[in-house]
Parts: structure tokens; sequence; C-alpha cells
């Protein structure tokens, strides 16, 4: 997933917990073994590779693929899972140096979903393009464990996948699970911001450091 995944459980019973841990983790490593553009030998790598040729999709990706073909048309092309290629540009290294302006450009040809021909169960890529579920990757594995979770009776969960949770119920005698988003007042020593998270509420904070507590 690149980040840290947490799983908090009410729960005393040691059990409990560590089933409910393997639940949340093999859900998650199947995810990322099947969507990862890093990991060779799984579908996003057979479509990356595709050199323009039709690729059969499976329902699970053509589920994220249709997901993501929304995003695009709501987002007026904004979201768009082919823009990953400008990663060849932009280095996110820590450094200031600005990626060359014509090498943008011609990356940019090889971007835009517009250009991809989707028909479910069949996507064609142009050559030299590629797709990336970074942007909806992690959104989609914490809501496929939290509902494992749920199917499995774990009681009260708060699940945080790099900053994308899910809840499954709130804890006993609580309103929610108090949710503390960094960056931490110095002076205090508390998050600045706090929110409640109840049942089943996906709440998405892109790109924040997460402080999670229980009242």
């Amino acid at each position: 997933m690149g980040s840290p995944c947490e799983l908090l459980i009410e729960t005393t019973e040691e059990t409990a917990a560590k089933s409910a841990t393997d639940i949340v983790a093999n859900e998650a490593w199947r995810i990322e073994d099947k969507f990862s553009r890093y990991l060779p030998d799984n579908i996003v790598h057979r479509i990356n590779n595709s050199d323009g040729i039709t690729i059969q999709i499976d329902d699970e990706t053509a589920n994220l693929i249709d997901f993501a073909t929304s995003l695009f048309e709501m987002s007026d092309g904004r979201f768009d899972i082919t823009s990953g290629v400008l990663r060849k540009a932009w280095k996110f290294d820590g450094g200031d140096q600005m990626p060359d302006s014509a090498n943008v450009r011609k990356i940019l040809q090889r971007v835009g979903w517009n250009k991809a021909v989707w028909q479910r169960p069949e996507l064609t890529l142009r050559r030299g393009m590629q797709i990336d579920f970074g942007g909806v990757g992690k959104e989609y594995a914490v809501d496929r464990a939290a509902g494992l979770l749920g199917a499995a009776d774990a009681g009260a969960c708060l699940l945080n996948f790099g900053g994308d949770l899910v809840a499954t119920g709130p804890p006993a005698d609580s309103d929610g699970w108090q949710v503390g988003i960094e960056a931490f007042d110095t002076e205090s020593g508390r998050a600045k911001k706090m929110c409640s998270i109840t049942e089943r509420l996906n709440a998405c904070f892109c790109s924040l450091i997460l402080s999670l507590r229980t009242k």
C-alpha cells in the first residue's frame, strides 16, 4: 500500500484481535499483489505491457476501471488513472528540481483515459500508455477489509490504510472513533482538528497524516 496500515479493534480477547488482524492483513496483501504497478505478473503489469494489444479484464479489475471511469467523467478528466506515467518526468525524491517542460509535454501524449478503449471486459491502451490504481487502491482495500470484518462479526473496528478510514461501528459507550488530523498544535501536543467516525463511514483524508485515538 506504500503507507502504514492500521487496525483498531475494541476487544479484550487476544484471539479475536489476532483473527481480525489476519483478515485485514490478508486482504491488504491480496489487493497489493493484484493491483500494485510495482509488481510483475499481475493484471496491472499485463495491462501496462500490452503494447496496444486488447486485454481481457476480470470482474474485480473491471469494477475498479468502471469506478475510475466515473471519477474521470465527474472530474472533467482531472482524475485520470493513465496519469501515472508522469512519474517518468516528476521525481518525488525530496528535491526541488523541476522537470523539463518539453519532456512533460512529450509524456502527456500518453496520458488521457479518453484515449483508451474500454468496452467491458476488454481494454485497449495505446502503445506507451499505462494505468495506475494508486488513486483508488487504498480506498478499495480498506472498504473490502471492513466488509470482511463485518461478515466475521468482529465488532467495532477502525481501519486506517494510509489515511483512508473506515469504521465498522462505534466503540461501546462512545459516539464514534475520535480521529485527530495533524499537524499537531506544538503548544498542547494535540491534533488541531478532531472528527468523530461512526458506522460504515469512509473518511478519506488524502495526503494527511492521521493521529488515531479513541475516547
